[in-house]
């Protein structure tokens, strides 16, 4: 009987993580383009904040925190053209907030994803824009 009922969790936990979900978290994965960023890597941040501040920050304010200590910031992550990534992060209480941080960006950058937060979040990126985003709840 025990034995049952520990392959019965196991099983439950390796179906949840196959469909890209963990109790607690958000997946964020994102499709990178070949042309990403000129053919160079960018920085994806993930951080926390309400809306007004995630509206009234600017490219270079937000570029910034990627050296400075900020307790905003969830995630760093590094995105190379022509890869997909796909990353965990733990569920704040408020919204999240995604930024790419191209060279010289060329359309949208960012991402703001409010509460309840989804199950995950997806991200396409093409040149130096992000394209397409979507949810899954």
């Amino acid at each position: 009987m025990l034995r049952s009922s520990w392959s019965l969790r196991l099983c439950s936990l390796l179906g949840l993580t196959l469909v890209g979900c963990i109790p607690g978290y958000v997946r964020v994965s994102v499709d990178a383009s070949a042309d990403l960023n000129q053919k160079q890597p960018v920085y994806m941040l993930v951080r926390t904040l309400d809306r007004k501040a995630y509206l009234a920050e600017s490219y270079g304010e937000v570029a910034g925190k990627l050296v400075e200590s900020d307790p905003s910031v969830l995630r760093k992550e590094l995105l190379f053209p022509g890869k997909s990534a796909s990353l965990y992060i733990k569920k704040p209480k408020g919204p999240l907030a995604l930024y790419f941080l191209f060279t010289a960006p060329g359309g949208t950058w960012r991402l703001f994803v409010d509460a309840p937060l989804p199950l995950q979040v997806k991200a396409e990126l093409k040149g130096s824009r992000l394209v397409q985003d979507s949810t899954l709840f």
